[in-house]
């Protein structure tokens, strides 16, 4: 792996700044009350889109993944840094968490001048956080002092927040595999999907504090998910069309147009899902707490699964309509809480081949993708 030294300017404005087999077809049918539309997304004569960039965290460090010459190098010293997220080409934003644990503030780094920019701290915390296409404003949710999280919108311009809504009830607990935290706008930022899933609560949970969630922009509440369905891994079509996510019983969509809601056939329950560019395939695993883990397909047009990958292989994205990246799964060998543990090694799988190579980059999780 090609390792590139940290440039100056970097490091000191980072210290100031830190005082296969197809099974045959089963439609599911709608919910009760419900159409069943088409899910077939919707063709696109748009060029294809490709992986042209990633940024990750492993071990403290946020770094760059430069996906035509395979090679990373460090954006960071080692710190408190998670969750990086593409502005644009040119500008990284991420979470820096105090040294006490609980206040948060998001960053911005230059890639081209290497100069970071603090936007703005949140006492309780950045739980997970997304941009709206036009970066005017930043959805994130916080957790307050009594363990409820709560989803706030800020308007970058004029520093404005807004408490949109507040989720069921946080309780303490290791992170497992249906577990998610997602702000996601869709593409013409009108619309903002909230999926988090540690919110249990106790008892009867109502509509406004469903762990899976869509709100416009303006916070009023446009689809919940049933929380007594344990719904979760939602994820956008990338025209935008419909959300995909599970519940207990497979994968749901819910479609814009009308705000219908539907079954997919085959019903898959998926983990870690990853949408094609093209919005026709959706890669998923079988759970990474597994050592037997693998990479599955759902053809959206046909509702055809299939494996992928070789056991020991989870957390896909997508990085051409043909490529997917998935990361190495192994059996533990230490002390571990679940019997699998991620690997920091990540290989490209040709969709049609099944074929596997190794790439540079060294881990998917929380990973982000610049796409062109």
């Amino acid at each position: 792996m090609k390792r590139a030294g940290l440039p100056t300017m970097v490091l000191s404005a980072f210290l100031v700044a830190c005082s296969a087999t197809t099974p045959e077809i089963v439609s599911s049918p709608a919910p009760s009350g419900s159409e069943a539309p088409s899910i077939t997304p919707t063709p696109s004569k748009a060029p294809a889109l490709i992986a042209r960039k990633a940024v990750y965290q492993l071990d403290g460090v946020l770094w760059l993944y430069d996906v035509s010459s395979d090679a990373v190098s460090a954006l960071t010293e080692r710190a408190r840094v998670r969750l990086p997220r593409w502005m644009d080409a040119k500008r990284v934003s991420f979470v820096r968490d105090a040294s006490d644990g609980r206040a948060s503030a998001l960053l911005v780094l230059d890639l081209e001048t290497r100069r970071l920019k603090q936007l703005f701290q949140v006492p309780t915390g950045i739980a997970t956080y997304g941009w709206s296409p036009n970066l005017e404003t930043v959805g994130y949710v916080t957790v307050d002092n009594f363990d409820f999280p709560q989803i706030h919108y800020r308007s970058i311009g004029s520093g404005s927040v807004r408490t949109v809504a507040t989720l069921a009830r946080q309780f303490g607990r290791e992170f497992v595999d249906d577990d998610q935290l997602r702000v996601e706008f869709s593409p013409d930022g009108e619309l903002i999907l909230i999926v988090y899933t540690i919110a249990g609560g106790e008892g009867d949970v109502p509509r406004e504090e469903s762990r899976v969630q869509i709100r416009a922009k303006d916070g009023s509440l446009v689809f919940a998910a049933d929380d007594a369905d344990n719904p979760t891994m939602g994820l956008w079509a990338p025209d935008g069309s419909a959300v995909y996510y599970r519940i207990d019983r497979g994968a749901r969509a819910w479609l814009t147009a009308g705000g219908a809601l539907r079954g997919i056939p085959n019903s898959p329950v998926w983990y870690d899902p990853s949408i094609s560019p093209n919005g026709r395939l959706v890669a998923f695993d079988t759970g990474a707490s597994d050592p037997q883990v693998r990479v599955r397909l759902l053809n959206l047009r046909d509702g055809k699964l299939s494996n992928l990958s070789k056991r020991g292989r989870a957390r896909p994205v997508f990085a051409t309509d043909r490529t997917v990246w998935a990361q190495r799964v192994r059996a533990c060998r230490g002390e571990c809480f679940v019997p699998g543990e991620l690997v920091n090694q990540v290989f490209a799988i040709d969709v049609r081949s099944g074929e596997e190579r190794q790439l540079a980059i060294r881990s998917l999780a929380h990973a982000d993708v610049l796409y062109g």
